[in-house]
């Protein structure tokens, strides 16, 4: 299934950037080809790699998916400015920016990570019990 609008809207980008494809794929670490796809409509980027995008062209990367977000809402609750959509998902830009720091990390560093958030969760749990009674 093509995705049209993601397509024409990162064309019309990389071109008002004044890239060819192959610069573009360069500076994201992917490769032309995988670029390419993204550009013909037959693939949409993982998070991090559209993260990267919107940050190569300065754009949120709302705008690259063509999500738009009536700005009345946007008036009315300024978290919308800070969320990412994807299909029915929203994502905040703290979640997508802690993702990118966790998949970068090695294995070892990841089980330590969850470790702690763990032991973090228990206490939470400690505390929340003890405010109940």
């Amino acid at each position: 299934m093509k995705n049209n609008t993601f397509a024409k809207i990162l064309k019309a980008n990389r071109h008002a950037a004044g890239y060819n494809q192959a610069e573009v794929a360069e500076k994201l670490l992917i490769s032309r080809s995988a670029y390419m796809h993204y550009e013909n409509g037959d693939r949409i980027p993982n998070a991090e790699t559209l993260i990267r995008i919107a940050a190569l062209y300065n754009v949120h990367p709302n705008d690259l998916l063509g999500t738009l977000i009536p700005s009345e809402l946007k008036n009315e609750n300024p978290v919308f400015t800070n969320m990412l959509y994807c299909g029915k998902y929203a994502f905040s830009s703290e979640y997508l920016k802690l993702t990118t720091y966790y998949n970068a990390l090695p294995d070892n560093e990841k089980e330590m990570v969850i470790n702690l958030m763990k032991t973090l969760g228990s206490k939470s749990d400690r505390i929340r019990q003890t405010h109940l009674y």
